[in-house]
């Protein structure tokens, strides 16, 4: 799965809390990614509306 996604792209990386995502965040990193970007606190700790 990681081979289909271009390592140069933009990536934001999003869980509840932020502890998966900063996991995840971390293997992208280690295989080449460069502009990763984890949301810190996860969708706990977003502040606006949320469209569902």
């Amino acid at each position: 799965m990681l081979s289909e996604l271009d390592k140069e792209q933009k990536y934001l990386v999003v869980c509840r809390s932020g502890n998966r995502s900063a996991q995840a965040s971390e293997i992208l990193v280690e295989n080449g990614f460069k502009n990763i970007y984890n949301m810190t606190g996860g969708m706990n700790e977003w502040k606006f509306d949320i469209e569902q």
